[in-house]
């Protein structure tokens, strides 16, 4: 029996471009980049310093060995087939990561399998997460501690009255 896998459903790379452009609506850094970008999860790498594990095939056997150092690596190796949503922050993995950049591109969400990105997904996301989200929240925990508050007045008001009557309910 043979498994059918589905080949991914790709952007073109004109599609891919006006969808980045139109994303710097939510802001750029002073070099211009966007602080967001969709890109394709396979195409990205990074640099990466530590011990790195290799693996030599000879005629006849396999040395294993490792080495310190810096090597480029698969970005989001555990992710195949999939667009990322990615966000420009400080690069706070200085000693791991190794670039010149101060910001780096980290993954804020991963697109469903053969489910291309689309813009307005893309917004309505962002403001959420970024925004209506925890306005909501905020808005979620004001009616609580309002409601918490009605309680105990009530309360309060209800021992007042007990005891004004002498403490006989």
């Amino acid at each position: 029996m043979e498994i059918q896998v589905e080949a991914p459903i790709k952007l073109s790379d004109s599609d891919l471009i006006e969808l980045n452009r139109k994303l710097v609506i939510f802001g750029a850094s002073v070099d211009s980049r966007p602080i967001y970008r969709v890109v394709w999860a396979e195409d990205q790498t990074e640099k990466r310093y530590g011990e790195h594990k290799t693996v030599v095939v000879g005629n006849e056997h396999l040395k294993l060995g490792h080495h310190f150092g810096t090597k480029e690596l698969p970005k989001y190796d555990w992710l195949k087939g999939k667009y990322i949503l990615e966000k420009l922050v400080p690069n706070i993995l200085g000693d791991d990561i190794k670039t010149d950049d101060q910001l780096v591109y980290e993954m804020v969400i991963d697109f469903p399998l053969n489910k291309p990105p689309w813009f307005e997904a893309i917004v309505y996301f962002l403001k959420m997460g970024e925004g209506n989200e925890k306005e909501e929240a905020r808005k979620y925990i004001e009616a609580k501690d309002r409601q918490e508050q009605y309680e105990y007045e009530k309360e309060v008001a209800y021992f007042e009255e007990i005891l004004a009557e002498g403490g006989k309910e």
